[in-house]
């Protein structure tokens, strides 16, 4: 059986979904959508569809770390927020098979 490639978007869906299986509350599944779609909107501006997830490497993640510390607007906080996301978002990932390296690896909270 020949299966087509996953999107990101469509890992991002799984995630929400694996989550509410395994009880996590409803804040918590909305504030990690709510940063793994910013994570999206940026590859989006980084990379033509598809957005496979077979583009991302761990230093697509790392830029994106990168590019959130840069940006004075947003609060230390939510930067780790956002980070965290990404990161249970990457292991998710490992644990399903769609990568066989977790990509939030070299991710550094902000202290």
């Amino acid at each position: 059986m020949n299966t087509a490639p996953a999107t990101i978007s469509q890992l991002i869906e799984r995630f929400k979904i694996y989550l509410l299986e395994n009880d996590k509350s409803l804040n918590t599944i909305k504030s990690y959508s709510q940063d793994l779609n910013y994570f999206f909107k940026w590859i989006q501006q980084r990379y033509e569809p598809p957005h496979l997830i077979s583009i991302l490497t761990s230093t697509d993640l790392k830029d994106y770390e990168r590019h959130l510390k840069s940006d004075s607007t947003i609060a230390p906080s939510t930067i780790n927020r956002r980070l965290i996301s990404l990161m249970k978002w990457s292991e998710f990932l490992v644990t399903i098979g769609s990568t066989n390296i977790n990509l939030a690896n070299n991710i550094k909270i902000k202290k």
